[in-house]
């Protein structure tokens, strides 16, 4: 009887994997902060965009951030977390090894921090 109540709360807790979630699902374009991108360059992080990038474009799926146009490639955040800050704004937030990673969609910000450190911040990101 436990091990079919057990599986039963298994199978439930998977329908939900690979939804969308609409709250934040789409495309967005943000304004790179050049000044975060130059000193992830001089910490030789490998996480930076070219020289001279204005607007980068964001993607977002059932709450994993996909950043394009990487120098290495396109960054994938783990699966991020709702939060709920202080003052009641909703953000998504979680992290892997040394990486984490911020987005509120009210104030159109997205943070990547390594190893504790701003790595790169975008900004006036909005739905496309």
């Amino acid at each position: 009887m436990k091990k079919g109540l057990a599986l039963g709360i298994l199978v439930v807790s998977l329908i939900g994997c690979g939804e969308k979630d609409p709250k934040y699902d789409g495309e967005y374009s943000c304004k790179l902060i050049n000044m975060y991108n130059d000193m992830s360059r001089a910490r030789g992080l490998k996480s930076v965009f070219p020289e001279g990038t204005e607007y980068v474009t964001i993607s977002i799926n059932n709450r994993v951030v996909i950043v394009n146009g990487m120098e290495n490639g396109s960054f994938s955040s783990p699966q991020l977390e709702e939060m709920v800050d202080e003052k009641g704004m909703e953000y998504l937030s979680g992290e892997r090894r040394n990486t984490s990673v911020s987005f509120a969609r009210e104030l159109g910000n997205l943070q990547i921090n390594i190893d504790s450190k701003p790595a790169q911040i975008l900004a006036n990101c909005k739905l496309q």
